[in-house]
């Protein structure tokens, strides 16, 4: 079949005339340069553009790694700082409630030392131990006794 194919286009080319001949060699001669010069250049640039896009891709790629590790870097130092700062107002914090906490405690102490005077003045009048003995056994009505006997008792201050 291919040697058929081959007598055909001989017998047709046979049959044109020098016009057509020199024509058809001349556009052969042309075209075909031209069809291997762009086929060569399409697979060229083709691969070149391919290429280009992506090394584009894969700058674009690190400029998006490089933003978000810069994003997250920002993000764990602001964590740090706020971690810092917790830390240091919670040492203020425990330093301010021991030092309330002393300031209590001679308060305390000293409300105490205060009214032990006050109870060692009461000892004495057995009219005050009477009434703290009875409102003691007895509860409530006992404390009318006393609200009555204190207006006749001398004041604290005056006992010593």
């Amino acid at each position: 079949m291919a040697e058929q194919s081959k007598k055909n286009v001989t017998k047709k080319i046979a049959g044109m005339g020098i016009r057509t001949k020199l024509l058809f060699w001349m556009l052969l001669i042309a075209l075909v340069p031209m069809v291997i010069i762009g086929v060569s250049s399409y697979s060229l640039s083709s691969g070149s553009l391919e290429k280009q896009s992506f090394d584009n891709l894969a700058s674009t790629l690190t400029l998006q790694k490089k933003s978000l590790e810069d994003y997250f870097s920002e993000r764990t130092r602001n964590l740090e700082n706020l971690v810092d700062n917790v830390q240091v107002q919670q040492q203020e914090v425990f330093a301010k409630m021991e030092a309330i906490k002393s300031l209590k405690k001679k308060q305390v102490e000293d409300f105490f030392r205060f009214n032990l005077q006050n109870i060692a003045a009461f000892v004495g009048s057995p009219q005050q131990r009477k009434v703290f003995t009875d409102y003691a056994v007895k509860g409530n009505s006992v404390f009318n006794q006393y609200q009555s006997l204190s207006h006749h008792c001398t004041p604290y201050a005056s006992i010593t």
